[in-house]
């Protein structure tokens, strides 16, 4: 058995793949557990199923940026990419086009509306589903109402209700 690795109050443990009986049959569900087998947020394990794909994570504020894709890769088998700004975010997008991008609505040098239309334009990142994240309320309305965006959520952002999300953004296995 793979090495458990402690975090507040959830243990992440990865079981052996069991055998495969076709190349399609790929596992879904990773195992994060508290001692009563729910996470943190309510949810068993067996609830969010997600797969390896890649969640950039774009804001001005490095704190954040770096708290949620360690979060995020210590609760899901999303491989969170940080970007701290809107021109770090469009040189990625363009390079490596990330599955998602979690985009912060009020950043220093461009808004999170500009953000997306540059990220829109970029080559690689026109099929990447875009959330809003924000302190504003009335932007995230906004956003909802914005057809670049897929969702919005409102800072302090729930990490399990992120978590639930990004596994509806995946395709039905």
């Amino acid at each position: 058995m793979a090495p458990a690795i402690s975090w507040p109050r959830v243990l992440v443990r990865r079981p052996p793949e069991p055998a495969r009986s076709s190349p399609c049959d790929v596992p879904s569900v990773s195992y994060r557990e508290s001692q009563d087998g729910r996470l943190p947020c309510g949810f068993m394990s067996a609830d969010i199923h997600l797969t390896q794909h890649r969640l950039m994570v774009v804001d001005n504020d490095h704190d954040l940026v770096d708290a949620l894709c360690e979060w995020i890769g210590l609760s899901s088998d999303w491989t969170a990419v940080p970007a701290y700004g809107p021109a770090e975010a469009i040189a990625q997008a363009t390079s490596t086009p990330p599955d998602a991008i979690l985009l912060d609505m009020e950043m220093q040098d461009a808004d999170g509306f500009e953000t997306a239309e540059r990220l829109e334009r970029a080559s690689g990142a026109k099929h990447s589903a875009i959330l809003a994240l924000t302190g504003n309320a009335d932007l995230r309305d906004a956003a909802l109402l914005d057809p670049r965006f897929t969702a919005s959520m409102l800072k302090p952002a729930d990490p399990c209700r992120l978590l639930v999300l990004l596994s509806s953004l995946l395709p039905a296995r």
